[in-house]
């Protein structure tokens, strides 16, 4: 959520009342990152394709 610590967000969260510990605010990083997985790679795999495709070209032709 917020480029803080966790520590940090419990009590930002606490003062607005809602009760959260470090140990939960963590798990939910965790499992984010384990989902966008997939993502990632495709992004990555996107990427490769397209420099691969770009290489030897030159800069003033699309193909």
């Amino acid at each position: 959520m917020l480029n803080l610590p966790h520590h940090r967000q419990v009590r930002i969260y606490a003062r607005l009342g809602v009760e959260l510990g470090c140990t939960m605010l963590a798990a939910w990083v965790g499992k984010a990152a384990y989902e966008t997985t997939a993502v990632y790679a495709a992004q990555q795999a996107i990427l490769k394709t397209a420099h691969q495709a770009l290489q030897g070209r030159d800069h003033g032709s699309w193909p």
